[in-house]
């Protein structure tokens, strides 16, 4: 599959990792070390492969097993040497174990879901849940679980399936590239869309140029959504096929005071050869959701709207930092409860060049500007690049809406109104023109 050839952006992760156990290193054994895997499943599973190897004096390297499908056990046997031995093992999702023997310290083999176990010398091994699975794998701890194509777990489905009790307690399921970048997840390698991240999980694809979702289903839908105070950093989304589809849906609503969900460090395209194939948001907030969602350094192109968001009453902020929407059919559609008063920060977020209106407000009472408080317009909300006659900077789409216009930098400047911003009917008291930036945009 064509991969797109973007530049990674900066990464902002507020998520707390927790540290990773080490495993010992092999220590001088008498006896030469094994591990033996055995994948379990129904019918065609595959088996697992393991590799043992011996190093000191006259070592050599274990062969690594190969099993066929059904329960097939591999077993790869290590060389004799004055050195211990050390075996990792790759299970398919079934249980494994390792035994060594001899020496003050034998060698480890360690299994997705099952327990190593160890006899003679010194312990060494893993218990099961926290053990690795494969070469060039981390261990899984209590708080981060890892998944990649050397990792038990390979697919973001599963992933997210192993969280313990989600909403109890941080977790983060982080891509495990394992030195194959880039890293594809899509229907074909065993995704079911959507991938729901749930609360208190961050998902981390590490780097958006690495971390590839392939919306490939049919039937449409959303790719990923975020339950309340989830998180989701480090990944391209984007269609395997013309298709119509969410890029990122935050369905599910937080209390007040809870943590927002986030968006950051992300790429989001909606279309591949013809832009007019997607006519869905690439990131949406339902109007029957109270979702809450901040996004940092993310870039959306190529969706019918770049973002369509709902936004309730009890939280009266929301922001966007740093990021690029550009390429849509319209950049941002906004709408709120009509008596809600709303303010939209877009530090140093750039909305251009999209065919339709930049930026439509439905309905509420909002605030677009750029830092809060801010009067320099360092870091303004920047509104450009429009696409015809038609295409507008910000508009008062209905009479349910009004607008006032903070830390907006417009490309020419002053504010023009019936171009930089306006209404669909006479504007009156819809639009405000608070404190726009001085000079123009030289980037539009």
């Amino acid at each position: 599959m064509r991969r797109h050839g973007w530049i990674a952006l900066a990464s902002l992760c507020a998520c707390q990792i927790l540290p990773l156990p080490v495993l010992p290193d092999a220590g001088n054994g008498s006896s030469a070390g094994s591990a033996t895997s055995t994948g379990s499943g129904a019918g065609s599973s595959t088996g697992s492969t393991s590799l043992g190897e011996a190093t000191g004096a006259g070592s050599t390297t274990g062969r690594p097993g190969t099993a066929g499908s059904g329960n097939g056990t591999s077993t790869a046997g290590g060389g004799s040497g004055t050195g211990g031995s050390t075996g990792l093992a790759s299970s398919g999702g079934g249980s494994s174990s390792g035994a060594t023997s001899g020496g003050s310290a034998g060698s480890t083999a360690t299994g997705g879901s099952g327990a190593a176990s160890t006899s003679g010398g010194s312990p060494s091994g893993t218990s099961g849940g926290s053990s690795t699975g494969g070469t060039g794998c981390p261990a899984n701890t209590s708080g981060t679980i890892y998944v990649g194509p050397c990792c038990p777990i390979q697919t973001l489905t599963a992933a997210m399936a192993a969280v313990p009790n989600p909403g109890s307690a941080p977790v983060t399921v982080r891509v495990e590239p394992c030195g194959a970048c880039p890293v594809v997840f899509s229907s074909d390698a065993g995704e079911t869309f959507p991938i729901n991240v749930p609360t208190w999980v961050t998902l981390d694809g590490t780097d958006a140029g690495c971390a590839f979702i392939d919306f490939d289903s049919p039937d449409g839908g959303a790719a990923v959504t975020l339950q309340g105070q989830s998180a989701i950093d480090g990944f391209t989304i984007e269609p395997a096929f013309d298709v119509s589809f969410v890029g990122i849906a935050c369905d599910t609503g937080t209390g007040p005071g809870d943590y927002p969900a986030n968006i950051q460090d992300c790429v989001l395209v909606g279309g591949r050869g013809s832009v007019a194939s997607n006519d869905l948001p690439g990131v949406s907030t339902p109007s029957q959701a109270t979702c809450i969602l901040e996004m940092s350094h993310t870039s959306i192109q190529r969706f019918g709207m770049g973002i369509d968001l709902y936004w309730p009453a009890a939280y009266p902020t929301m922001s966007l930092t740093n990021c690029d929407v550009s390429d849509n059919g319209v950049g941002l559609e906004l709408w709120a409860p009509q008596t809600a008063a709303q303010t939209l920060v877009g530090t140093s977020t750039w909305v251009h060049d999209n065919r339709g209106d930049q930026i439509d407000v439905n309905s509420g009472a909002w605030t677009l500007t750029g830092v809060s408080g801010a009067s320099s317009c360092q870091t303004p909300l920047i509104v450009s690049g429009y696409q015809g006659s038609s295409s507008k900077g910000i508009w008062a789409v209905s009479s349910n809406a009004t607008v006032t216009i903070g830390d907006v930098q417009f490309p020419d400047g002053t504010p023009v109104e019936g171009t930089d911003y306006g209404c669909s009917s006479s504007c009156g008291s819809q639009v405000t023109i608070a404190d726009p930036c001085d000079g123009g945009f030289d980037g539009g």
